[in-house]
């Protein structure tokens, strides 16, 4: 999860705007390459240490984004308005989940939806760490070097400056960063629904080669060991 802080500034020049995208695309198909559309809107990114972080390994990463994140969260069946003023949004991201979700057949119907439950904050640690990275951020951006360009702090606003009010919205304002693993764990104990090879226990012909058979969440971003599994998929295919 990561938890959108977005800082009104003096200095951005980008927009989250359909209108802003569609500038992009079109300079992106005359020169590739040569807009963010070709790149990554997240043009920025850091791994930190926290508070809470055991040994030398960074617990806590940071996206930036150059413009204003829609709020609140996106579980609503609508589109949520984004700001238009120039802005810079800063995510603090807990990398290292404790809560765990839940996902379960619905019938014996191979074409019905799933029942996923994926268990945001169920584990009290998890509040605790985020809370601690909004801390964070909050410091960074109240620096000199930064703090004359920002005009307003969007969300968190002052209206959750305090702890506990901030806590209580915490919920409805923290995001999946899209990085779900786990559904069909790797492993040889009886929870394990691969082996080490990726072949599906009790099912002949069937192997799963993506992200679902990670038997916890990696620190980085998914796709790379999502690579990895597919290379040794195709290794132990072919």
């Amino acid at each position: 999860l990561f938890v959108p802080m977005t800082f009104v500034s003096k200095k951005a020049i980008h927009r989250g705007i359909p209108t802003y995208f569609a500038r992009g695309i079109l300079k992106e198909m005359r020169n590739p390459g040569s807009s963010f559309m070709g790149r990554t809107v997240f043009e920025a990114a850091g791994f930190v240490k926290t508070k809470f972080a055991e040994g030398d390994h960074p617990d806590m990463q940071i996206h930036t984004l150059p413009w204003s994140y829609p709020t609140p969260n996106q579980d609503a069946d609508k589109l949520h308005l984004v700001d238009r003023r120039p802005a810079l949004t800063v995510m603090p991201s807990l990398i290292y989940p404790k809560s765990r979700g839940e996902l379960k057949l619905a019938s014996a119907d191979p074409f019905a939806s799933p029942l996923i439950d994926p268990g945001y904050l169920t584990d009290p640690w998890d509040t605790e760490f985020l809370i601690e990275g909004i801390k964070m951020i909050r410091e960074v951006m109240s620096h000199k070097s930064i703090a004359g360009d920002i005009t307003e702090n969007f969300f968190p606003g002052q209206e959750w400056a305090d702890e506990t009010a901030l806590r209580r919205e915490l919920p409805n304002r923290v995001h999946s960063i899209y990085h779900p693993v786990g559904t069909c764990r790797m492993g040889v104990d009886e929870r394990a629904v691969v082996d080490p090879t990726l072949k599906v226990h009790g099912i002949e012909g069937l192997r799963v080669a993506d992200a679902s058979i990670m038997p916890s969440i990696t620190g980085g971003n998914t796709n790379a060991p999502s690579y990895m599994i597919g290379e040794k998929a195709a290794e132990f295919i072919g």
